[in-house]
């Protein structure tokens, strides 16, 4: 029951933040609070032997008290989330072309950086708000699909071995980059570029 709910919200999130994320950008950032401050924490206590009520009232009390302050400061937060979105993709294609860690991030920090003084010194606040709302939403839906997918595939892998779920990697990669796009020409589409107010 867990891992369904666990579905069931993270698929609403992905489809608000991949479709409304622009539309409802105080609320898209609270969500992302959300879902940074739940995951983070979630991420911490995995490995204790607290009992479960605790290791789902902590992450959730996390998640809110995030929520709250990226709501409270939502301008400086959207600027954040989209420089921090560009500190992963960077970190990512660093470390995939061979970069070392402490490479990678040097790359990526840079790259937030300037993405951060860009975004801010040119108020492209609403296209790269829309981007990053759209890949991030994106994420959670395919990460929706790849869990249904390998939770009916379980029985198949235990008596098949040399079948692998994640054999079509390059194929998931599309689909991402194929959902971020509707979300980000879905968001976009008839709006006129505007600053943060």
């Amino acid at each position: 029951m867990d891992g369904a709910f666990y579905l069931i919200v993270n698929s609403i999130i992905g489809v608000l933040l991949l479709l409304f994320g622009l539309k409802l950008m105080k609320f898209a950032v609270a969500l992302m609070g959300f879902v940074l401050g739940y995951s983070l924490v979630s991420a911490l206590l995995v490995t204790t032997s607290w009992p479960e009520w605790v290791t789902i009232a902590i992450p959730l009390a996390a998640g809110i008290a995030l929520a709250a302050v990226a709501f409270a400061f939502y301008k400086f937060a959207v600027t954040l989330s989209i420089s921090l979105f560009f500190v992963n993709l960077a970190y990512g294609v660093a470390s995939s072309f061979g970069q070392g860690a402490t490479e990678s991030w040097i790359i990526a920090i840079i790259v937030g950086v300037v993405i951060f003084l860009v975004v801010a010194g040119l108020r492209l606040v609403d296209a790269f708000f829309a981007l990053t709302t759209s890949a991030q939403g994106a994420s959670l839906l395919l990460m929706v699909l790849y869990s249904l997918v390998f939770s009916a595939q379980v029985g198949f892998l235990q008596g098949y071995e040399s079948v692998r779920v994640d054999s079509y990697e390059w194929l998931w990669i599309v689909g991402w980059v194929v959902l971020t796009a509707v979300g980000l020409v879905f968001q976009l589409r008839g709006r006129k570029a505007k600053v943060i107010e």
